[in-house]
């Protein structure tokens, strides 16, 4: 049974279109805790060292969702790039080969982010939760 050129393209793009779904649902929850933390930051009228927490997280989160944004732009050039080579364009599979690895430092960098933004948001609520609890 042989494997036809459209059959080959989706087999290739089929982790692109996973790495694409992935980015949007971080971008939405990154989105969201943006929204819900800048609100928490406003409101809450905590020590100094509490609202640095928040405040490193709302970073983090802004970060995970800007590099969110920076993968789905790459994987259309990815989409562009597997189309020229599987055309037959040699110069593109390079070019293709250098995106995706750029992709994978940013998912990487991208993991680590959101790992760190979710660590500091469980301090914050844990440290505003002892803050609330002493008289």
């Amino acid at each position: 049974m042989e494997i036809t050129d459209d059959k080959r393209i989706d087999l290739l793009l089929a982790p692109v279109h996973d790495l694409a779904s992935f980015c949007r649902l971080v971008l939405g929850l990154s989105t969201g805790a943006l929204v819900l933390f800048i609100n928490l930051a406003y409101r809450v009228q905590v020590r100094l060292w509490i609202t640095i927490l928040l405040l490193l997280a709302i970073l983090c989160f802004g970060a995970a969702a800007g590099m969110c944004l920076w993968l789905l732009m790459r994987i259309v050039e990815v989409h562009a790039a597997v189309g020229e080579w599987a055309r037959g364009s040699t110069s593109e599979r390079v070019q293709l080969e250098h995106l995706l690895g750029r992709c994978e430092r940013t998912g990487n960098t991208l993991s680590l982010t959101l790992i760190v933004g979710m660590f500091l948001s469980a301090v914050f609520i844990i440290a505003l939760s002892v803050a609330r609890a002493r008289p």
